[in-house]
């Protein structure tokens, strides 16, 4: 009744009882609606949204769902894919529920939501929102997905320099496709984070040492370091 001249959004329209449907299929038919306890028909003029995680054909053919409600609510489909396919949106939708507070996030908290599944599409980012704007960081379950391997940390003196540039160049690789570039303090901590322990001095050798070869470009500010396409070349031939 509240909606009447208006627009009602029923979400999860595929799991409603079959009780609950021949209700609706009435209200659709007839536009028209009856208050609990009252005789009194009440008219309505409702524009219907109904949202489904669930396929309603498949369900209408299994039984479980009215054949003539489906046609009946079927007349506009809008598919969305789950936010795991639609990476582009992950960061607006987590800019909008942070607000001011995103700016907060590091690049690599960025690129976790952007690299994470989330099985349970918005509504989990939403989630994962609410956690890092009271705790100021990303919940437990998604710090955890980042490949970090249990043995001992690594060093520049335990792994090969080949090893140490091509794991640095990847990094670059990365934060060039999701960020347009990384600078030199975030590259070092995502380092850490996957437990390759470089000096400062280190990686600026090593970051010389691939911008010789081609493979990077090196400006000031935190975006400054890039990959080249003979960087992204060594890489896919590596």
């Amino acid at each position: 009744e509240q909606a009447n001249h208006g627009t009602i959004f029923l979400d999860e329209i595929g799991d409603i009882s079959p009780q609950l449907q021949s209700r609706l299929l009435r209200v659709l038919q007839e536009r028209q609606i009856m208050r609990i306890g009252s005789d009194r028909v009440i008219k309505i003029n409702t524009r219907i949204i109904a949202a489904t995680n669930k396929d309603l054909f498949s369900e209408v053919e299994k039984g479980n769902f009215r054949k003539d409600l489906f046609y009946r609510l079927n007349v506009i489909t809008i598919n969305i894919e789950p936010l795991r396919n639609r990476k582009e949106d992950i960061l607006p939708l987590m800019s909008n529920f942070l607000d001011t507070k995103y700016n907060q996030m590091t690049d690599l908290e960025k690129k976790l939501l952007y690299t994470y599944s989330w099985p349970g599409n918005v509504r989990e980012l939403e989630s994962a929102a609410i956690h890092y704007n009271t705790l100021s960081k990303l919940p437990k379950y998604i710090l955890n997905t980042l490949n970090v391997s249990p043995s001992k940390p690594n060093s520049v003196h335990s792994l090969h320099n080949n090893d140490i540039e091509m794991e640095i160049l990847k990094i670059i690789m990365e934060n060039t496709q999701l960020f347009h570039g990384i600078g030199r303090m975030e590259l070092n901590t995502q380092l850490k984070y996957m437990k390759i322990y470089v000096g400062d001095a280190s990686l600026r050798n090593v970051l010389q040492s691939l911008k010789e070869k081609g493979l990077i470009t090196i400006n000031k500010g935190r975006s400054g370091t890039k990959i080249t396409e003979l960087g992204i070349k060594t890489i896919k031939d590596n």
